[in-house]
């Protein structure tokens, strides 16, 4: 597994050539500007606010979701470990409909619209 936090802004507008892959999934990982504030341990999103520096994504750097993500996570709302479960069911699930699909590693299965059942 290879995870790489990437800039949607270099995506929505441009090729995803990423989407190519035969095991791709976008993982979209939401977090409210207010709560990515509250976890800022360098302080970069104060040291904006205050002037002190520019090109902050969400503050004077604008910040664009991603268009079509195949999994989305709420971290505002969910702990890690709902966010774990959520990520490993969409991908057991994935690889369920996969498995079924003899074309999967031409044209893989999307999860658009995917949410398992969290029990916490």
């Amino acid at each position: 597994m290879v995870m790489d936090a990437a800039v949607p802004e270099f995506f929505n507008g441009g090729t995803l050539w990423f989407s190519s892959l035969p095991n791709f999934v976008e993982i979209y990982v939401q977090a409210p500007l207010e709560v990515c504030m509250e976890r800022d341990v360098k302080g970069l999103y104060a040291k904006a606010r205050r002037g002190e520096i520019t090109q902050v994504t969400g503050v004077d750097d604008p910040y664009e979701e991603p268009l079509t993500p195949e999994i989305v996570i709420e971290t505002g709302r969910m702990s890690v470990e709902q966010c774990t479960r959520h990520i490993l069911l969409a991908l057991e699930r994935r690889s369920n409909e996969q498995t079924l699909d003899p074309f999967s590693a031409v044209a893989p299965q999307r999860l658009r619209g995917v949410t398992p059942t969290l029990n916490s």
